[in-house]
């Protein structure tokens, strides 16, 4: 599905969630770095950690490598 369904338009982000806290506030900057307002924090204070926010298609390209190998699948 996700390979059928992360289109240019339209793109996934994978927020992963192993820690919550770490995951929320991850979330929310991700959020308003993609958003205009006005008084808008400065990009370095709203930098996420790649590890946790992931394109969809740098999930996608993740499954395909390790399609023959579960164990090291994410989730």
């Amino acid at each position: 599905m996700l390979n059928e369904t992360n289109r240019t338009i339209s793109p996934w982000t994978i927020i992963r969630s192993d820690s919550k806290k770490r995951a929320r506030l991850n979330c929310i900057k991700h959020l308003l770095s993609n958003l205009e307002y006005e008084g808008k924090l400065p990009m370095e204070e709203l930098k996420t950690d790649p590890e946790i926010v992931i394109s969809g298609i740098n999930e996608i390209k993740h499954m395909e490598k390790n399609l023959m190998r579960p164990k090291a699948l994410h989730g």
